[in-house]
């Protein structure tokens, strides 16, 4: 994914299952379902002499079954190599009513995911209107106009899409993996100026691009929300790419059922309100998680 300033964290994938057991605390996984930071340890704390002013205790961390029904779907959904799906979606019911407390506030916690998700249909509109080798000379980063289409568009991507998306917390990180995901996708075909530049001239392109976005960025979240240290692995290995595929493909679809009702046939660069739509989007594929497994 190349360094902080380029896209920040890990190249590949995040992967279902093996990013499940990373040996993170129940103290942090805790702390991740409620959206803070883990806290840090009394040993990674200044002490009195490194700080004369103590700032007052942390308060305790609250703990409750939210998740309990999520995981336990999750779990035979894991066990079953991937092939039960009435649990995928009772899983997926339970995350977004019971976990979550409904659609809506599961797309308010998206706040990062939405603003990346309004400026990649921004640039992408650009590009399409002006070419890539303008939009180059707009971001003044005409260097990279000879590099690899792959790694032109991570740099275009990070300085205009992720410009105000730093990471350093759950939210940030998600979008800025979801943004890394989704350009990996974009490339696996399409391996130079021409053939991208023919890509994007058709405008519904830019739904597609974001609709890989948009469920990228909510299967980070759930599988955040969900796995950490909770989950066991398949007992089959082989399980594990299955197990990762059909989650991909069963929000991708619930994505793609909430971008087409809502946007019909229309491009979303001719919305002349795109981060509403966004917003929109973001709850009513929630909403279809919520009531595929009901």
């Amino acid at each position: 994914m190349g360094t902080s300033k380029d896209f920040g964290g890990q190249e590949n994938k995040t992967p279902l299952v093996p990013s499940w057991l990373d040996g993170e605390t129940d103290t942090d996984a805790n702390n991740a379902e409620n959206g803070n930071e883990p806290q840090e340890s009394p040993d990674d704390q200044p002490s009195q002499n490194d700080n004369q002013e103590q700032l007052p205790p942390l308060p305790p961390v609250h703990t409750d079954n939210r998740f309990r029904g999520a995981r336990s779907n999750f779990t035979k959904y894991v066990n079953s190599g991937g092939t039960d799906n009435r649990a995928l979606k009772k899983g997926c019911n339970n995350y977004v009513s019971s976990a979550l407390g409904g659609s809506k506030k599961a797309a308010q916690r998206m706040k990062s995911s939405k603003i990346v998700s309004s400026n990649l249909v921004s640039l992408f509109s650009k590009i399409r209107e002006n070419g890539l080798y303008k939009t180059f000379e707009y971001y003044d980063i005409k260097d990279f106009v000879d590099r690899p289409l792959k790694d032109a568009l991570t740099k275009l991507i990070d300085i205009s899409c992720l410009k105000d998306i730093d990471g350093g917390n759950l939210d940030e990180d998600i979008a800025r993996q979801a943004a890394v995901q989704t350009l990996q996708e974009i490339t696996k075909e399409i391996k130079n100026v021409e053939d991208f530049e023919n890509f994007i001239k058709d405008e519904k392109q830019i739904n597609i691009i974001l609709e890989i976005f948009v469920a990228k960025s909510i299967k980070g979240r759930l599988v955040l929300d969900i796995g950490k240290n909770l989950i066991s692995l398949p007992q089959k290995p082989e399980d594990l790419k299955k197990i990762e595929t059909n989650l991909d493909y069963f929000i991708r679809n619930q994505v793609e059922k909430a971008l087409n009702s809502i946007i019909g046939n229309q491009s979303i660069i001719n919305n002349d309100q795109i981060q509403k739509t966004i917003d929109s989007i973001y709850q009513r594929s929630y909403k279809f998680l919520e009531e595929v497994g009901e």
